[in-house]
């Protein structure tokens, strides 16, 4: 399948702290697939993609098909580095049995660790109540899909025979301990049907009984079982969706978005964490809810400003207003970046504030940052950013589109203090709206892109310049609009978890679906979900966007590397002013990372590192000494063998 680059795009960054110009290159990797109609799903929770940084593979999986409100397969496409073509795979056929009958594979998640690409899926039966929890493990080494209880999938019951019956919306994430040579696996459930209210969420954890991924131990659901029709989770009104992620040596978090008895009109991130890979977790100690809640009055800086309305009345923003959609990232240094949908609003005002007196723009997508300190899991509110506010805002005709989709904010990771998030929004300029559902602003949707390269300290994004319903013009920060496409709708958009640096760029990947509008499925259309589905994969490169170093030397200082040139060990030193969390990486001459010594807390002294090139070949090499994560100066050094 030849590869066509569709967008090349250069665009000036709005940026606190970095400045200039990136290229931004989506290129088509290709229609891999088709689903029957837009039931497939639209929504990304229906489409899944990640990206394997060790073996250079992708993995899509989604919802292929089905031909009622029931019936569903759930697909697979594979691609290998160096290949154009997509491996194509139905792990869940729908005339599959024992698990349902008639079956229905619904929200397909894909996670990519190590040598694996593992995938979490459900097989709703109608009832609601016998859907079974699925897994299918894809090997990148042998190129094939395991067999798992003689299938392509297996369910995933625990040691004592318990499995999460109504299994619904699987969620996860996978690490690998490498002290210990086991894979684990936390798999997040809802269970026991289509409830919107008295819903229970609970959590498995899976372990691998040896270094490779054929057989996992799991455990049992009801051993960390949520209900908020319970007086444990009474001051819970609705129960959002439970997402986790792993950080390293035993650190994760999950987390879901809630509303409280005392505000059910408002959604707050409530969360659980771990330090020994689920064995225990800690949460809060209150008799009605065991979720620690994250006071978001604490953590946005126009929290306190003031409001005038149409009758100049004023309000104190003393309530953010948060969307029932959030995703995050654990970087290596078990620093979790989580990001969020919020707007403005007050205890005395009965809507959404888009604007403060002062002229802050509030409605956007954040990110928020909580760190380790003592075992304790601390937000700190001077890390929290605004990525991008939404495009209409402060118009009645942005409410309307914000209807649209709430499962379209994605976040990925890449390594090294680069983070990556993306969203639905409508285009920028020219809107255009669909030729459906006329009552409503409905548009063809865009995504759009914000990415930081220093662990969040700054954002790449542009300048938006608009006038606002209030007759106010306003200036703030905007995403990177990455597909303009003002004529078809983008569906179902998710982006991969994992990205990587190469050659000093950032790259990652995306999954999404686009109406043929040529092929109405269902009768007379009435929306874009009436046609058939065309799925595609997509490349995203960011060029620009390099290692920086700052080579001020302050409160530490890296030394060059002696012997050098060397055959084939050399010594690194490195001297501290003050304690720091120090890393020393090592980068070959196309700037991608081929050792690291790893991160530790050092206090204030002179240091040696020993590096061993035996694995490597001869050339020119750079060495970096990073503080905090982020790379404050590197050095060249030469192996010649």
């Amino acid at each position: 399948m030849k590869k066509i680059v569709v967008i090349v795009a250069l665009i000036t960054l709005f940026s606190s702290t970095l400045t200039g110009q990136v290229s931004v290159q989506l290129e088509n990797l290709g229609n891999f697939d088709k689903s029957g109609n837009g039931f497939g799903w639209y929504s990304s929770a229906g489409r899944n993609i990640d990206f394997n940084p060790e073996t250079g593979s992708l993995c899509s999986v989604y919802r292929k098909h089905f031909s009622s409100e029931i019936t569903g397969k759930i697909g697979a496409a594979v691609k290998h580095e160096g290949e154009t073509d997509f491996e194509l795979m139905i792990l869940l056929n729908d005339s599959s049995e024992p698990y349902a009958i008639p079956p229905g594979g619904r929200y397909p998640h894909t996670v990519a660790c190590k040598d694996y690409f593992f995938t979490f899926y459900n097989d709703y039966l109608s009832d609601g109540e016998h859907s079974n929890a699925l897994i299918s493990i894809y090997d990148n080494i042998s190129n094939e899909w395991l067999s798992l209880d003689g299938h392509k999938y297996s369910k995933i019951t625990a040691q004592n025979g318990v499995k999460p019956s109504g299994a619904w919306k699987a969620e996860g994430d996978v690490v690998y301990d490498n002290e210990a040579g086991r894979y684990h696996i936390i798999s997040l459930w809802e269970v026991y049907g289509l409830n919107i209210l008295g819903r229970k969420q609970g959590i498995m954890l899976g372990t691998s009984v040896d270094n490779t991924a054929n057989e996992f131990v799991w455990t049992d659901i009801n051993d960390c079982l949520f209900d908020n029709t319970s007086a444990e989770m009474s001051a819970v009104h609705d129960f959002g969706s439970m997402r986790g992620r792993w950080g390293q040596n035993g650190f994760g978090v999950v987390w879901s978005m809630n509303s409280a008895v005392t505000d059910t009109s408002n959604w707050t991130p409530s969360y659980l964490y771990t330090l020994d890979y689920g064995q225990n977790w800690l949460g809060s100690n209150a008799s009605d809810n065991p979720f620690l809640v994250i006071d978001t009055q604490e953590i946005f800086d126009w929290s306190g400003e003031e409001y005038i309305d149409d009758q100049e009345n004023i309000h104190q923003l003393d309530k953010p207003l948060l969307y029932p959609v959030s995703d995050a990232i654990i970087t290596e240094n078990n620093e979790i970046h989580m990001f969020l949908k919020v707007s403005g609003g007050s205890t005395t005002y009965d809507g959404v504030i888009d604007f403060s007196e002062s002229g802050k723009v509030i409605s956007g997508y954040y990110e928020i940052v909580g760190n380790l300190q003592e075992e304790n899991l601390v937000w700190d509110k001077n890390k929290t950013s605004m990525l991008s506010t939404f495009v209409g805002v402060g118009t009645d005709k942005l409410q309307k589109y914000q209807k649209r989709e709430y499962y379209n904010l994605k976040a990925g990771y890449a390594g090294d203090g680069y983070i990556y998030c993306s969203w639905l929004d409508r285009a920028e300029e020219n809107p255009q709206r669909t030729p459906f559902e006329e009552d409503v602003y409905r548009y063809n949707d865009d995504a759009y892109l914000a990415f930081s390269s220093n662990y969040g300290q700054s954002w790449n994004n542009q300048n938006y310049n608009f006038t606002a319903d209030n007759g106010n013009s306003y200036t703030t920060a905007i995403g990177i609009n990455i597909t303009n496409t003002p004529d078809i709708c983008d569906q179902g958009w998710g982006i991969s978890k994992k990205g990587e640096i190469l050659n000093g760029n950032l790259i990652f990947y995306a999954a999404s679906q686009y109406a043929n509008l040529d092929i109405p499925a269902l009768g007379e259309p009435e929306s874009f979900e009436d046609y058939m589905q065309d799925l595609y994969a997509w490349k995203i490169e960011l060029s620009g966007s390099g290692i920086e170093t700052n080579n001020t030397i302050s409160n530490f200082k890296l030394l060059q590397n002696y012997p050098n040139p060397f055959n084939p060990t050399t010594t690194i030193n490195y001297e501290l002013q003050i304690a720091d969390f120090v890393n020393i990486v090592v980068f070959n001459a196309e700037g991608k990372k081929v050792w690291e010594r790893g991160n530790k807390r050092e206090e204030a002294g002179k240091y040696s590192i020993s590096f061993d090139g035996t694995n490597f070949n001869s050339g020119i090499y750079f060495y970096a000494l990073k503080i905090n994560g982020i790379i404050k100066e590197q050095k060249k050094m030469v192996m010649i063998k």
